[in-house]
């Protein structure tokens, strides 16, 4: 009798929770501001991504361990368009977000290591 060999499942990272912004205009407004001036800000580092309003999933094989932070910097990552932002794709973390009004820095132990910090940071 031969057994059937079952692949793993797949596993699906939303781009879209299927819900509409619910933002005041003032906010809106705020996080396009924020999104434009780090990007300016950046735009001659090529390893510096700015983005906002996008998924960062950072827990693999568990698409429920996500956040949608307004603005967000990683440094040390192609500067490229990306549909969700999955932390173990790429070469560093997620540095800096914001969400509601409020900064929350992620990697902040780690990037009180001078050596490892990133050249805009010091």
């Amino acid at each position: 009798m031969q057994r059937k060999i079952q692949s793993a499942p797949t596993i699906v990272y939303p781009e879209s929770d299927g819900e509409p912004m619910t933002e005041t205009e003032k906010h809106r407004d705020l996080m396009i501001d924020f999104i434009q001036m780090l990007k300016h800000h950046f735009e001659s580092a090529n390893d510096v991504y700015v983005s906002g309003n996008l998924f960062v999933y950072y827990e693999e094989v568990n698409p429920k361990k996500s956040i949608s932070p307004d603005v967000f910097v990683v440094f040390g990552v192609e500067k490229k368009q990306r549909r969700t932002y999955r932390t173990w794709d790429e070469a560093t973390r997620l540095i800096l977000c914001w969400k509601s009004q409020v900064l929350v820095p992620l990697q902040r132990i780690w990037a009180r290591r001078k050596n490892s910090m990133h050249p805009c940071l010091r």
